[in-house]
Parts: structure tokens; sequence; C-alpha cells
């Protein structure tokens, strides 16, 4: 065998044994994060978090601000952007999410007044894995 296939099988395995890392992760434990996330001080900034989920799939999240930040939950289809989910000014907010199909959701804020200088909101999350993932 030459070189070039002992190293197409040895990267092909790679994968293989990735993917399915990967995918195994992905079933068995919640994905819990929290971060701290930017907020500039212009009126109208905008900053989203995107994370994708499978279909029946739910997160748990939460963010606190010190000052009020206008948020919404939206995906995009093929000819337009959908809004499951929009809460008007709150400095903190919490809640629940399943998402009905399997792809991208955006967590978005925007500030509706203009500020002295940029500030800190911390936003965390749990996505939950899927009970029965093979139904």
């Amino acid at each position: 065998m030459s070189k070039f296939a002992v190293m197409v099988v040895a990267i092909s395995l790679y994968g293989v044994s990735l993917g399915s890392l990967a995918h195994d992760l992905h079933e068995s434990k919640p994905v819990q994060q929290a971060q701290d996330i930017t907020i500039g001080r212009m009126q109208g900034y905008t900053t989203e978090k995107c994370l994708e989920l499978e279909a029946r799939q739910t997160i748990e999240y939460r963010y606190q601000s010190p000052k009020p930040l206008l948020f919404h939950i939206h995906f995009h289809t093929e000819s337009s952007t959908e809004i499951p989910l929009e809460i008007p000014e709150a400095q903190t907010h919490s809640g629940l999410f399943t998402a009905d199909t399997t792809q991208e959701y955006c967590f978005t804020w925007k500030s509706p007044v203009a500020a002295t200088e940029d500030w800190v909101m911390h936003f965390q999350y749990n996505i939950q894995p899927l009970a029965n993932p093979q139904q």
C-alpha cells in the first residue's frame, strides 16, 4: 500500500471517529455555556449568538444586563426571517425555547438607547439533549 493510500485511510478513520464522538456527546450531555457579551454605546447596536438546535430540542436561557435591551430569537428560511419570540425592553429575561425544526436559531439583543460607554451583559444557556433522538 502506498504512503498516500495509508494517509487517506488514516484520515478517513480519524474523521469517522471524530464524527462518532461529536454525535455521542451531543446526544448524551446537555451543552451549558455562559459568556459576557459587550453591548456598544450606540443606539440600535445589535449583537447575536447563533446556535444549532435539532427539531424538538429545548434550550433554557437567561440574560442579565445593567441597561434594558430589546431581545428576540430568530431563524432564516429561504425567503424570510422568522421571529418566534420577541421580548420588549428588559434588563433580565429567562425562558425555555423548543426548536420546531433542525436549524440555526439566533438569540439577538438590540440597544434601544445611546449610552455614554459600552457595557457588558451576561448570557447563559443550557441546551438539553433530545430524549429520543431516533423518533
